[in-house]
Order: C-alpha cells, then sequence, then structure tokens
C-alpha cells in the first residue's frame, strides 16, 4: 500500500518519518523529488526560466533564495510555480512509489502539500499530523531561525487543518514529547501492517 503523510509546518512530519525509516520502511519525500526535477528535468527548467526570468538559474544551477522571495508573500506567484512543478512531481512520485512496492508491502510519501497538489488520489491511505499553533510556530523557529510574521505567512499559503482532517483517513495529533510520537507511530503502523492489500 500506499501511504501519504501531510501536515502544515511545524507539525512533526519529518521526525514521524525518521521513526518509520528506523522501523524499516521507505519514506520518499515530496520536497527531495521537487527539487530534483527542478536542477534535471529540461521542461521543468525552462518553465520556470519563462516564468521568473533567467535569474532563476545560475550556471546550471537554481537559485532557491531567488525563487523563494519571487513567491514568498505572492500567492499568484506562488501557485504560478506550484503548475509547473507539481505535475512532475506527481508523476515521478507515481513512478517510484510504484517501483518500491516491488520490494517493500507499504511506502511512505511525505508531502505538505498532498491535498492542495491533488495528489492524494495517489495513496491508499493518508496520515495528517496536526500541532497546535504555538507549539508549530515554536518549532519552525528554533528549526528555521525565522520570524514569526514569516512563519504565519507560510502557513496561510497551506490548507488548513480544520479541511484536511476531513479528508484524512488517520490524525495524528503531535503535541507531546518525541517518545509519545514515536508510540504513535508505532501504533499507526500496526494498524495499516492488519490491514489486506
Amino acid at each position: 500500500m500506499k501511504i501519504g503523510i501531510t501536515g502544515g509546518i511545524g507539525s512533526g512530519k519529518t521526525e514521524f518519518c525518521k521513526v518509520i525509516r528506523q522501523e524499516g520502511y521507505p519514506v520518499l519525500f515530496a520536497d527531495d523529488i521537487a527539487k530534483n526535477l527542478m536542477m534535471t528535468d529540461h521542461d521543468v527548467r525552462e518553465k520556470i526560466i519563462i516564468a521568473f526570468g533567467t535569474e532563476s538559474y545560475k550556471d546550471g544551477v537554481l537559485q532557491r533564495e531567488f525563487l523563494s522571495s519571487a513567491v514568498f508573500s505572492d500567492p499568484e506567484k506562488l501557485a504560478e510555480l506550484n503548475a509547473i512543478v507539481h505535475p512532475a512531481v506527481i508523476r515521478e512520485t507515481a513512478a517510484q512509489t510504484d517501483e518500491l512496492l516491488n520490494r517493500y508491502d507499504l511506502v511512505f510519501y511525505e508531502a505538505a502539500l498532498i491535498f492542495e497538489a491533488g495528489m492524494d488520489n495517489l495513496f491508499d491511505y493518508i496520515i495528517l499530523l496536526t500541532a497546535n499553533e504555538k507549539n508549530k510556530v515554536d518549532r519552525i523557529t528554533r528549526r528555521d531561525n525565522v520570524s514569526e510574521e514569516k512563519i504565519r505567512l507560510r502557513m496561510q499559503n497551506q490548507m488548513s487543518d480544520v479541511l484536511k482532517k476531513e479528508k484524512a483517513d488517520l490524525i495524528v495529533e503531535n503535541d507531546g514529547s518525541i517518545e509519545d510520537l514515536q508510540s504513535k507511530v508505532k501504533f499507526a503502523l500496526s494498524i495499516l501492517s492488519t490491514i489486506p492489500a
């Protein structure tokens, strides 16, 4: 089965996936696939250059800071970038998860924007991580060393947990300790491993 893992920034997706990997299951990361495609996929690169200018790449290397600043507080520009990258990510995700299913019973895929990108139909089940807003802000502040204002701007670009809860199959509330999260991962795995494929 293919399992999607999603949640807003600061919800703890990375820690959740770390435990899954420790339990011996493969996890693909949407961000890694997207970054790779923006570097290696000719069609994606050309579309980014047309939309955002030649400053998007320097000596063939994606200028992430330039691109981030171009879309950061402009929802239309962000939507334009997503429209370029998401279809390629969806194709690559389907190919990679299918390949891994030849060797594993459960394959996991982490992406903040599973629902926003219309990727939910790629998965048999979707796990949503949630946390209260204060915990999310505290985690991102520590991790990225950015202002609360910038964090809240990023949060506004994501679908609310209320809407995501209506679409998810399993909801994991992550407001406790790392140990608490680890036990919840193991509980989720025990449920998934008993579901017939």
